[in-house]
């Protein structure tokens, strides 16, 4: 036995290297041609960081918001500590949704209590009117609810918000415009497939669907808050919708 062990450790490298080579070629040759190879580092890419917005392409009017720039810290109701207060949708064109009964946003950076109407641009009396208590400073969302009447496609809204003051007088008036549409054959296809809130919001946004955009990333941070993507790419979004100041202030409170 032990003259049969000394053989084969005689036997030669090159011979051996030899076979193993020639049973891979075999093996290789088995194999389909078309067969995907494992690539790991394609399956740990991680999603795009920021929402890409690519604005509607119709032209439209410019939102209104009243004297100053629209971040501008103001005195609200004569107060002396300043404070932020915009809507929150595009400046240079006309903000888009799908929904009936869109989600609204805008950014308080104080509690207030706030007055808002939505209008319908020629007609005085607005279609719907509330007040909203804000107690969390920030982006703050409104969901047009059922009481609201839905949105006729193809039709521009305007929607105002202004700071109730406790004389019962208003202040700061803000006011934009928003349009439904209908999706596109492209969006259902897109949205069809979709398997989170967060790749709902992309597809809004690259399809210029800025309400949707903003409300999908909205309620991904709502379902998960310390995820970081949502907030990252809602963030970006806004940046892009010509928020810098704000999104300064929010990032420094996230890091907090």
């Amino acid at each position: 036995m032990a003259s049969d062990f000394s053989k084969l450790k005689r036997v030669n490298p090159i011979f051996l290297f030899g076979i193993g080579t020639l049973s891979f070629t075999i093996l290789q040759s088995l194999l389909p041609l078309d067969l995907p190879l494992p690539s790991p580092l394609n399956s740990l890419q991680p999603a795009p960081a920021n929402a890409q917005y690519k604005p509607p392409k119709r032209s439209g009017f410019r939102s209104s918001e009243g004297t100053g720039t629209r971040e501008d810290a103001l005195r609200l109701c004569g107060q002396r500590k300043t404070a932020s207060f915009t809507t929150l949708a595009p400046t240079n064109h006309i903000g888009e949704t799908i929904s009936s009964r869109p989600t609204l946003f805008w950014y308080l950076s104080s509690r207030q209590t706030v007055e808002l109407k939505l209008m319908e641009p020629g007609v005085q009396k607005p279609v719907y009117v509330t007040t909203v208590q804000v107690d969390k400073p920030g982006i703050v969302p409104f969901e047009l609810p059922k009481t609201a009447p839905e949105l006729v496609p193809e039709k521009v809204y305007r929607w105002s918000i202004a700071i109730v003051c406790e004389d019962g007088t208003k202040d700061a008036l803000k006011m934009t415009l928003i349009r439904r549409v209908a999706p596109t054959p492209e969006v259902k296809q897109q949205l069809a497939i979709a398997k989170s809130d967060q790749n709902r919001g992309q597809i809004y946004a690259a399809q210029g669907l800025w309400y949707d955009a903003v409300t999908m990333f909205s309620k991904a941070i709502a379902a998960n808050p310390k995820d970081r993507t949502a907030p990252d790419k809602l963030l970006s979004l806004l940046d892009q919708g010509g928020f810098a100041k704000i999104t300064e202030q929010e990032r420094k409170k996230s890091n907090r």
